[in-house]
């Protein structure tokens, strides 16, 4: 199928029959699976920033995804 993209045509990918996979081969089926790419390809020192006692922190991306999956887990636990 061709799509007008300001003012540009773009080959868009039949999309496959089943709801839910992805249009691409190489592409992310899930959002973790994208933000784990994400964090692979920009491992960053600083991707989020909380307030301590008036002083902002760093956590980076490994830290984000540590407690991202410590959360799954808990709430995966509690069904």
């Amino acid at each position: 199928m061709i799509e007008t993209v300001d003012e540009r045509r773009v080959d868009i990918p039949k999309r496959h029959s089943s709801r839910g996979e992805p249009l691409l081969d190489n592409e992310p089926a899930t959002l973790p699976d994208l933000f784990r790419r994400a964090v692979a390809k920009h491992d960053l020192r600083d991707a989020l920033n909380r307030k301590h006692r008036h002083e902002w922190l760093p956590i980076s991306s490994h830290e984000m995804i540590s407690r991202i999956e410590n959360i799954a887990s808990g709430l995966h636990a509690l069904g």
